[in-house]
């Protein structure tokens, strides 16, 4: 059985037949691999002895799961320079924690700063799960 896509040709007006012949290129490696999530996902809900059957909320949970794996991709170097420039933050206020209640006295600004730091890496560290799960 064969699925056809209709795409309106007010959508694809601008592009040229190397364009056009590229989009079905890929809707065709997309679709496969969507198939292929499809059965996979299939595969690991269905009960020993039941007959193999995709249905619509299998397709859906597959799309969910492969758009997922394809956004995390995007932005890959900002979330990883904010998680380690959060774990910087963490540390130095671990730092600071250990010089600050060596001689409280005297250090009190290194506990305020390492107090500051501690809030910072935290915060940076909640976005970065933030965007990962988004």
């Amino acid at each position: 059985m064969t699925l056809d896509i209709d795409i309106p040709d007010t959508k694809v007006a601008n592009f040229s037949n190397l364009a056009k012949d590229e989009l079905k290129t890929q809707i065709n490696d997309i679709s496969q691999k969507l198939v292929e999530e499809a059965l996979r996902v299939e595969s690991s809900e269905r009960l020993k002895g039941d007959k193999q059957e995709v249905t619509s909320s299998v397709v859906l949970k597959s799309a969910e799961l492969f758009l997922r794996r394809y956004n995390s991709k995007k932005g890959n170097i900002k979330r990883m320079c904010i998680e380690i420039s959060s774990t910087i933050f963490i540390t130095l206020s671990g730092i600071g924690f250990t010089m600050a209640f060596y001689d409280l006295q005297n250090n009190i600004w290194v506990l305020f700063i390492a107090i500051m730091l501690l809030v910072i890496g935290t915060i940076t560290y909640v976005i970065t799960i933030k965007n990962k799960y988004e």
